[in-house]
């Protein structure tokens, strides 16, 4: 099991067994070992960047279909 502690010396994650006095975490003192779970879940599209450019381009197209008829709708008829 590995329990690491937040903020410890100027550190986001740091794994140790003399933490700083403003680090927070796990404490073997005071706890069984089982008080804590956690799960990070980070995503990246790696392989969709062709569908985001077209879906993009598309909707710059309306964008600017948009602004060409209320354009034409604010005109005054001659």
């Amino acid at each position: 099991m590995v329990a690491p502690y937040f903020n410890n010396n100027s550190q986001l994650i740091a794994i140790t067994t003399t933490p700083s006095s403003k680090a927070f975490g796990y404490d073997v003192g005071i706890t069984n070992g089982c008080l804590y779970a956690a799960q990070v879940l980070v995503t990246k599209n790696l392989f969709n960047k062709v569908i985001t450019e077209n879906l993009l381009f598309q909707n710059k197209i309306i964008n600017t279909t948009i602004a060409f008829l209320s354009e034409e709708l604010t005109q005054p008829y001659s």
